[in-house]
């Protein structure tokens, strides 16, 4: 869209900006007609004040416009105050998108496994796959941190498929090494959903490598039950014949209907709730969520194990299996080798 530059001299008052921004906003939320053509405009306002924000027109330039990306953000129509701490933030997500981008060029991504096993009987049943990026300055970098910058990104695409493309090239080496191989499970975001010919391009993969569909079990967020892109791409997977698992559910808001509509293996209950089950409300959504798999006919899954009290007390309200460090740590492919073949 265009850009403008308000500069305002001999100010007083601080507040007088935003209160400026306020009024202009306010002038252009009427649409207006031209040639009997209703237009409706949108501006997003970014404030920069002198001398806090700036002792130079191009740093004063620079802080206005970060702030204005900022206040489109917000949504349409609104202003934003330059705020140093929000700039350092983005200027450190910039920092991380790059680092993002050199780790995809040089395929700087390692994939750790952690067992999802039979609460009782302690046999594992899949393989979750979880990805860390290995940094050669920082070292190994957990997915909470680089995970949002990729989704907003759309580095996310490019990862997932490095993520597909090399769980299949490690399956194939343990089939040929005579490990016996486990179900995955892959997580996947709103973003790898909104894919077109997505199941073609997972259809493809595993083809490439000689591996069955319903080796695969791809997790997805509830949100995905309210689009129709998302689901369906979820029907799609499940025609290929690849498992479906709904994940973190319970701090959602999936009702009965939606979770009928996508033909679900399991239920990933969050693992927030599982290390809150002592709160009556978390102990609660915990114990209708296993009611909600039982009438479904569906395995539940308590993520987030980390204690013995955790474990028993899910194990005693009908919880099928579990996953945390108390099931087992994340590993490496090679370390995991022995355990599979237990």
């Amino acid at each position: 869209g265009d850009e403008f530059v308000i500069l305002l001299t001999g100010l007083t008052d601080d507040n007088y900006s935003t209160r400026l921004a306020e009024r202009i906003l306010d002038a252009v939320k009427p649409a207006f007609k031209i040639d009997k053509h209703e237009i409706q405009s949108s501006f997003s306002i970014g404030i920069a004040l002198y001398p806090k924000d700036g002792r130079d027109i191009e740093t004063l330039f620079k802080n206005a416009d970060s702030a204005m990306y900022r206040a489109k953000k917000q949504g349409k129509n609104s202003y934003f105050v330059h705020d140093p701490q929000i700039l350092s933030e983005a200027q450190s997500r910039l920092n991380l998108k790059s680092l993002l981008d050199k780790a995809l060029d040089n395929e700087n991504f390692v994939l750790n496994y952690q067992a999802k096993a039979d609460i009782k009987t302690g046999e594992i049943q899949r393989l979750q796959v979880l990805l860390r990026m290995d940094d050669p300055e920082r070292g190994l970098v957990l997915p909470e941190e680089f995970m949002p910058i990729a989704e907003e990104s759309g580095l996310i695409v490019p990862i997932g498929d490095w993520v597909l493309q090399s769980v299949c090239r490690q399956i194939k080496s343990w089939k040929e090494e005579g490990v016996p191989v486990l179900p995955v499970s892959i997580n996947l975001c709103r973003e790898q959903l909104l894919q077109e010919k997505l199941t073609h391009k997972v259809e493809s993969c595993l083809k490439s490598f000689n591996l069955p569909p319903e080796m695969f079990e791809f997790e997805f967020p509830e949100s995905a039950l309210l689009e129709t892109s998302e689901y369906k791409n979820l029907m799609e997977l499940h025609e290929f014949g690849a498992k479906l698992a709904l994940d973190n559910f319970g701090v959602g808001t999936s009702s009965l209907k939606n979770l009928s509509r996508v033909p679900l293996c399991a239920l990933n209950i969050d693992a927030e709730l599982i290390q809150g089950f002592s709160d009556k409300i978390n102990s609660s959504i915990i114990n209708a969520s296993i009611a909600i798999g039982k009438s479904l006919k569906i395995k539940t899954v308590a993520k987030g194990v980390e204690t013995s009290a955790q474990k028993e007390w899910v194990a005693q309200s009908g919880c099928d299996w579990a996953q945390g460090y108390l099931i087992g740590n994340p590993e490496f492919a090679e370390k995991l080798k022995p355990i599979l073949k237990e």
